[in-house]
């Protein structure tokens, strides 16, 4: 396949795990590679880099977008952001007008997920239990200590705190933006699982994972849970899904309970994608050619270990 990808944020560890994916596939031609910043190691990675305005720019930042993707010839974009991510979804339809394909899940499944205080509503609506949550305006001390405060967008464990008393809950508060409080889920046992759905059929992967710094997945072991698998399917037709989501779920008293989806590739991407569950790649090839192309099976076991690598120039 004959094709330019335009690969937004390449000095994120998301961006480089995407890129391992598509290279490995024999997927591209030329991968235009962007970043706010310059003194990064995936710009060596990627076959040319571009310095890219900050997408809270927006006007100067959808004017970058539409003249590299007419100058590049590009073919997709794949934002690798939670900004890029949410910019390209409230100009949606800007592009869509424009003709300018970028990987981002349907409207529908944006809607009742980018919010994590909606995403309970919805879950609980879909019939599916979720850790009791508050906006923080309205929380009354219903719940006892530990509990959680999170901000109400975005993704990773940087805007997540164990509050255990009174004067941790008013520090974060104050320093979180639009916090939502939430039962704390007494559990070791985590998982992420990764759904994608063309609009007809839907693919279920899972991982229990141990978590390093940062919150990220540093030993992975792959898992079938027939519950996981139903949430999964009821997730996917409940909002149409089209696209790359990833739960997370903690296993308590027997049930699989959801406390975050996030609305894109996940950063298990690359690990999946050893394993078989090939989701970026299929996801490229059913917005340029109307197919995911030759899925083949994945593995229903194995262990990933996250390692430290090193660039040198």
């Amino acid at each position: 396949m004959n094709n330019n990808i335009l690969l937004t944020a390449v000095g994120g560890d998301l961006s480089c795990s995407i890129l391992k994916c598509l290279k490995e596939s024999g997927l591209l031609l030329k991968v235009i590679g962007t970043d706010v910043n310059s003194n990064i190691a995936g710009k060596w990675l990627v076959d040319k880099f571009i310095i890219s305005p900050e997408a809270v720019n927006e006007d100067e930042y959808k004017k970058f977008i539409s003249d590299i993707y007419k100058e590049e010839e590009v073919s997709i974009i794949i934002p690798a952001s939670e900004s890029e991510v949410m910019f390209f979804q409230s100009h949606r339809d800007y592009f869509d007008c424009k003709n300018i394909k970028v990987l981002i899940v349907n409207q529908q499944a944006y809607d009742a997920f980018a919010d994590k205080y909606i995403t309970t509503i919805s879950l609980n609506e879909f019939g599916i239990r979720t850790p009791v949550t508050y906006l923080s305006q309205e929380f009354k001390k219903e719940l006892q200590y530990p509990f959680i405060l999170k901000s109400r967008t975005g993704s990773g464990s940087n805007s997540v705190e164990i509050i255990h008393n009174d004067d941790e809950y008013e520090f974060y508060k104050e320093r979180t933006k639009d916090p939502i409080v939430q039962e704390f889920l007494d559990s070791d046992e985590e998982f992420t699982t990764a759904i994608y759905s063309d609009g007809n059929t839907v693919e279920v992967f899972s991982f229990k994972r141990v978590l390093g710094p940062g919150g990220m997945t540093f030993i992975a072991d792959v898992v079938e849970e027939n519950a996981l698998l139903e949430i999964s399917n009821v997730i996917a037709e409940r909002v149409s899904l089209k696209g790359s989501i990833n739960i997370q779920t903690k296993r308590l008293g027997g049930a699989f309970i959801p406390f975050e989806i996030n609305m894109r590739l996940s950063s298990t991407v690359y690990m999946r994608h050893h394993f078989g569950f090939c989701d970026a790649v299929w996801w490229v090839n059913n917005v340029l050619t109307g197919s995911i192309g030759d899925k083949g099976k994945y593995r229903s076991s194995g262990t990933a270990y996250r390692v430290n690598d090193y660039l040198f120039r």
